[in-house]
């Protein structure tokens, strides 16, 4: 049987979002709901945050099937990806679901290595082979081309 698609109302997706040690701070971006933590490590900020589009505009979310929740993890100076979005469908128990993967999120940023250059590394995937690898985020602008093996932690 399919799972049961649900309307979420702004009230029950910020209890959710504000369940956790650390409550985020809230934005609006082209009228959706934006959940942002700032990731830190031993009281330092890493200037990564983790970003959370709740599918919220105004009271509720969208209707059945227009959108899901997105989860990423983006440079805060650049406000570029530095992983793959994950995505929580809107049906009966995205509660847990979403907690999970923002608790995911919050390990894999604490992960994320600085390049000797000063910036931050993203993930990426080599086309050639589909090898997982750390490059710099300076790659695209061709200030910095380095890179550094990814290992994945169990």
């Amino acid at each position: 049987m399919a799972a049961k698609p649900v309307i979420i109302t702004k009230t029950e997706m910020e209890k959710v979002l504000c369940g956790g040690k650390v409550p985020p701070r809230f934005e609006v971006d082209r009228g959706q709901l934006v959940a942002i933590w700032d990731v830190k490590r031993a009281g330092t900020d890493l200037g990564i945050e983790v970003k959370v589009y709740t599918s919220i505009f105004g009271a509720e979310s969208r209707g059945v099937g227009e959108d899901s929740i997105r989860v990423c993890v983006v440079d805060a100076k650049a406000d570029k990806g530095l992983n793959k979005t994950t995505y929580t469908t809107r049906t009966t128990g995205w509660e847990l679901r979403l907690t999970g993967k923002i608790r995911d999120m919050f390990l894999f940023a604490k992960a994320i290595p600085a390049c000797s250059c000063g910036r931050r590394m993203a993930l990426r995937k080599n086309k050639a082979d589909g090898n997982v690898f750390w490059g710099c985020t300076g790659y695209a602008a061709r200030e910095c081309s380095r890179t550094q093996q990814f290992v994945e932690v169990a």
